[in-house]
């Protein structure tokens, strides 16, 4: 409680991935999450499923949220952007898209006689969601840990299928893989609720958590967590903020930032280039910490260093790490994420055609968005929920390469990512919206307000088979790098596996537990 804490952060705006976009369209302000999206809700399952955080308690956060309802419009809307794109299939009033058929509303309750697929791949698409009697073994984790994803379906449940690959990839990537099931761990797929590997929680007790799980997202996203995460380590930073709306929306006091009053403070545009003990390890008094800031570089000397950041750069920015950690760190592979905002005018089109969240196939660049819900705040309705009002649709973009490596594919998928210019997206996005929406009205250029492109190049660790328990004898990356190495600790959500901001928290609690001696 006592210690004096400097926080370096690369960015010019604190959160990392946890930041939002902001629209103003017609008198209405829009928000719309850059990254990391929501929590698991309702609590009590995200307790159930080991998906929480108590820090959520620490912050005073509601522990029950109510949410909006559309007006002018009788749609089936959900609360997030993730459960409608399989999980909860059943929540949304679906459209599936394929170019030359139409819209197909609302395909799996009418056995999918509008969507252009044989009988064959409509009878495995029923099969995935009635496959209930996995094998049944004491060590189903580590099992699973010893093949991919795709193993599973293949061997397991017979879908030997391309069009449920297909189908699966980006829903799986998106949610938190980062890449299809053709390298993931079965594993990690079970983690992220996917179709047949998910029936391990009936093994553990947990039911299907898929008939209760949502994500409860703030307007912005995971911005709303973090925020109250910062007001808590540097009060009055967002002024008089009375209630949760002051805080989500009031500017931020600059000048309480990096203020040398306070225990805590915050070193924006800092770039850490070098982390070194003074001397030897395991006598070390100190650590010096050097970093770039304004044009020059400058050291600041610590008692104790918490690493934040991904392992691709721990490895390049500690100098002294022992071979065991540089071993580990190499293990770690990222895939990128692409988020689209788009902000809309109206979305009277899809009201008309009966689509509140819609899948569209045969794209090299975006496969799904949805409509949502927004949570009650202060008695409140941050943003309308009107078919003639303004809203924002988010595309969540991975970038899977099916046949490559793991190690390669991620490379590849992220300078794809890359290569794409905001010219080249913004004009696929108004034609694949034509395509889908122009026949109920749509007209681009009169109802898309303003597009915004985040591109998250690291978004998510990709995991492989091995990757949880370790594989030829060896320990887990993750428990490796966990390990204390002199008066430094790492923290990052990566060492789960799982990207999640309760794992975040989980990792950066045990660092800091560590550094202060209370393993």
């Amino acid at each position: 409680p006592d210690a004096r804490v400097l926080i370096l952060d690369n960015h010019t705006m604190f959160g990392g991935e946890a930041r939002q976009n902001e629209f103003e369209v017609n008198g209405h302000t829009l928000w719309a999450p850059q990254g990391s999206t929501g929590a698991v809700w309702p609590l009590s399952v995200a307790k159930k499923i080991g998906m929480y955080s108590p820090i959520w308690d620490q912050l005073k956060l509601p522990q029950r949220f109510e949410w909006q309802q559309p007006t002018n419009s009788d749609l089936k809307i959900p609360e997030d952007n993730y459960t409608p794109m399989h999980l909860a299939w059943e929540k949304t009033d679906l459209g599936w898209f394929h170019e030359g058929h139409g819209m197909a509303v609302n395909p799996w309750a009418n056995r999918f006689k509008d969507v252009p697929f044989d009988t064959k791949t409509k009878n495995d698409f029923l099969w995935m969601e009635t496959y209930r009697q996995p094998p049944e073994r004491e060590d189903w984790d580590r099992w699973l840990d010893s093949m991919t994803y795709k193993d599973f379906l293949i061997n397991e449940m017979g879908l030997d299928n391309p069009i449920i690959h297909d189908y699966l990839n980006p829903f799986g990537a998106a949610m938190g893989m980062g890449l299809g099931g053709d390298v993931i761990s079965a594993m990690q797929a079970s983690n992220f609720l996917q179709p047949g590997v998910t029936e391990y929680g009936r093994v553990l007790g947990l039911g299907d958590p898929t008939n209760d799980v949502i994500l409860a997202q703030w307007p912005g996203g995971n911005t709303g967590t973090l925020r109250h995460i910062v007001k808590e380590l540097i009060p009055g930073i967002f002024g008089d903020s009375p209630g949760l709306g002051g805080v989500l929306s009031n500017p931020i006091d600059r000048d309480l930032i990096d203020n040398k009053h306070q225990k805590v403070r915050m070193r924006l545009s800092s770039l850490v280039v070098n982390v070194k003990h003074r001397g030897p390890v395991e006598s070390a008094d100190v650590v010096d910490v050097t970093y770039h800031n304004g044009g020059e570089m400058h050291k600041v000397t610590a008692k104790h260093v918490v690493m934040g950041g991904q392992q691709h750069l721990n490895k390049r920015v500690v100098s002294d790490l022992p071979q065991a950690h540089l071993d580990a760190m190499d293990q770690f592979m990222h895939a990128p994420m692409m988020l689209v905002n788009v902000a809309l005018t109206n979305w009277k089109f899809m009201d008309k055609l009966g689509v509140a969240s819609v899948r569209w196939f045969g794209d090299d660049m975006g496969w799904f968005t949805t409509l949502r819900k927004q949570m009650i705040i202060d008695g409140k309705e941050p943003m309308p929920l009107d078919p003639a009002k303004p809203t924002v649709l988010t595309l969540y973009n991975s970038f899977c390469m099916p046949g490559l490596q793991i190690d390669k594919q991620c490379v590849a998928a992220r300078m794809k990512m890359f290569s794409l210019s905001y010219a080249d997206i913004e004009s696929h996005i108004k034609r694949q919206f034509t395509k889908m929406f122009g026949s109920a009205g749509f007209n681009a250029e009169r109802d898309i307000a303003g597009i915004v492109v985040n591109r998250q190049g690291h978004a998510y660790a990709a995991t492989p088979p091995g990757f949880f328990f370790g594989k030829d004898g060896k320990p887990a990356v993750s428990d490796v790098i966990r390990e204390q190495h002199g008066r430094i600790a790492f923290a990052h959500a990566e060492l789960m596996g799982m990207q999640m901001w309760e794992g975040a928290v989980h990792e950066g609690e045990r660092a800091g537990h560590q550094l202060a001696g209370d393993k």
